[in-house]
């Protein structure tokens, strides 16, 4: 941010116009985040000969805090200007204020840190990799001690634990870990403060990425992370998803992605205190059945439902009960072998997308409302229905369920 002023004793600031000098003079000028003054002063004597810097004393420290403060006095000599300034002891000052993004940099630094500006992210990135030992990983991340951070990523991490108050006095938005090894989120003998305290009105996302252990983990208090909208893990191996993912935010997540990470089952009491739940996302796994109760009851804002590749053969029947706003759901790749009519009848009218192809359908009066559906509608705009193929031994092997009369649809 820069702010250059220009005033008048006992008197309104002065216009740039008024003082002959142009609008020009008066701005701030970086080179990499550095002042340069001499330009400054350059400008300012060609369009004012007769005007003297006086004290000049500028920090130009890349990323450091600087002020300056430029104490011009005129020469009152005969001329044109004379006419507008000789009634007037002028004071310039000029002040320029450099919100640092990072911190200094330190020779034996492990993070890195940049300020990005560009159409496809903004804010402060930093990224950290290689660290083993917690308290160097706590040296890194409280350099930057009021320094706000859009992006945190903490990269082949091989830690045994976070350390206690790793975040405290920081401010991040969002928090990566990455392709790392981490065996606990904090330190059994040392826990407290918790390593998220500090983050309860920043942190709003968190992706873990290709990070072992996960199923060992045991969690810190992390209900006070009440802007925390967003939790994904990807390619990570968790096989149990616990109620501690109800807690975070004291119910405040609108997203939860456990993807590809070798899931086995989810807590029956999984996710019911998220009433602002709208995507949830469990593609990939290994889940061989789901409750009604894992959800809000009701179930106001959950837009999306995606369970493609997993074990899912059959569903309770008010599975979709309550969750009118309910648009996506992705059943694709799992073990239907029939389509009960009753479980989709609550939401069927509601759907804009709907993927339930590569199922080893029984092509039976099992799967009949199905077809029907596929014949009279209506069916929801995005579909895969006519992708629907028998896996059943016989003729109707292989075959497209479009293509089948529904009278081979016998029991």
């Amino acid at each position: 941010m820069c702010l250059c002023y220009c005033s008048t004793y006992g008197r309104s600031p002065l216009r740039p116009q008024a003082s002959g000098i142009s609008p020009a003079t008066l701005r701030c000028l970086f080179v990499d985040h550095l002042v340069d003054i001499s330009q400054f002063h350059k400008k300012l004597n060609d369009e004012s000969k007769d005007w003297k810097f006086k004290n000049q004393e500028v920090a130009t420290n890349s990323c450091q805090i600087s002020t300056f403060h430029n104490y011009v006095t005129k020469d009152f000599q005969e001329g044109p200007k004379m006419k507008i300034l000789g009634q007037f002891f002028v004071l310039l000052v000029g002040i320029v204020v450099i919100k640092a993004a990072c911190p200094p940099e330190e020779s034996d630094k492990r993070c890195h840190c940049i300020d990005r500006e560009s159409y496809e992210a903004k804010g402060t990135e930093v990224t950290c990799w290689s660290i083993s030992d917690p308290q160097v990983l706590l040296h890194e991340i409280q350099r930057y001690r009021g320094y706000p951070i859009e992006n945190l990523i903490l990269n082949q991490m091989e830690l045994p634990f976070f350390p206690a108050g790793l975040f405290n006095g920081t401010s991040v938005k969002r928090l990566y870990l990455e392709a790392s090894n981490l065996e606990n989120l904090y330190s059994v003998r040392n826990y407290k403060p918790s390593p998220f305290y500090g983050l309860d009105d920043s942190l709003e996302e968190v992706y873990i990425t290709s990070t072992q252990d996960l199923s060992k983990w045991f969690w810190p208090d992390v209900k006070n992370l009440k802007k925390l909208k967003k939790f994904e893990i990807v390619h990570s191996p968790i096989d149990f998803v616990g109620h501690e993912f109800a807690e975070i935010g004291g119910g405040s997540l609108e997203s939860i992605t456990v993807a590809y990470s070798g899931v086995y089952r989810i807590h029956p009491q999984g996710f019911p205190e998220l009433t602002n739940l709208r995507k949830a996302n469990f593609a990939g796994n290994y889940l061989p059945y789901l409750a009604r109760t894992m959800f809000p009851n009701p179930a106001p804002r959950l837009e999306s439902l995606d369970f493609r590749s997993n074990k899912l053969f059959t569903l309770p029947e008010n599975m979709f009960e309550n969750m009118p706003a309910l648009k996506f759901l992705d059943l694709s790749e799992n073990e239907f072998r029939s389509f009960e009519k009753v479980v989709f009848e609550p939401i069927w009218g509601q759907l804009l997308a709907f993927y339930i192809s590569n199922n080893p359908f029984n092509c039976d009066c099992s799967i009949q409302p199905l077809k029907q559906k596929l014949i009279t509608g209506p069916t929801p705009r995005r579909n895969d229905l006519r992708d629907v193929k028998c896996s059943n031994h016989g003729d109707t092997k292989k075959i497209l369920l479009k293509n089948l009369e529904e009278n081979s649809l016998q029991c």
